[in-house]
């Protein structure tokens, strides 16, 4: 398995690299997407979730030499196994502890398996470090939107014209969203999701 991470961080250093030649992101949007895929991948073969704090350490300024390369892959190992011990927590235990600490979105959602996006990012900001609903009931909520087409049409709800929206909404009548209402307040700019709770 180490050869083959080898190959994938070696990779990964050539794509940010030319990635920062180009401009970065917004000049080279689609290599910007494979860089943040091969990072989820690299992650993924270690059992490790893509938040931040890993995504962020998969960073490379240059090229790597093949001792760093070997300290890297030795990095991974170690937070795999730390990971792993840690992970005893239920989702419950999660959600508490990211309430009590207000620890960020990118940080717990992708521990728990959800698409960072947002909506699921409303109702953890909005609904689950506001206290506004039980544990229960936002990982309830957030399990139940981490399907590609609900949130797809969640997104466009949020962000196309009219028309395209109108279709994302009649589409979305079809499931229970539970914040669906704060979360089209939310977009308002005339209310805002805080007069809905009110």
């Amino acid at each position: 398995m180490d050869s083959l991470i080898h190959s994938d961080l070696i990779l990964l250093a050539a794509r940010q690299i030319e990635l920062r030649i180009l401009g970065g992101p917004s000049n080279a949007g689609n290599l910007f997407e494979e860089t943040l895929n091969l990072k989820e991948n690299i992650l993924a073969k270690f059992s490790l979730p893509a938040c931040a704090t890993y995504l962020n350490m998969l960073e490379f300024e240059d090229f790597p030499t093949e001792f760093e390369l070997s300290i890297k892959i030795n990095e991974l190992h170690d937070l795999a196994s730390k990971y792993y011990l840690k992970k005893t927590k239920t989702d419950i235990q999660l959600l508490q502890d990211a309430q009590v600490l207000g620890l960020d979105a990118m940080d717990v959602l992708p521990e728990l398996n959800i698409s960072t996006h947002i909506y699921t990012r409303f109702v953890y900001d909005k609904v689950l470090l506001k206290n506004r609903d039980s544990l229960k009931n936002v990982l309830r909520e957030l399990n139940y939107v981490n399907e590609p087409e609900i949130l797809d049409a969640l997104g466009r709800l949020a962000f196309c014209e009219c028309e395209e929206a109108a279709l994302a909404s009649a589409f979305l009548d079809n499931f229970r969203i539970k914040y669906i209402q704060p979360f089209i307040y939310s977009l308002s700019t005339v209310i805002s999701e805080d007069d809905y709770w009110a």
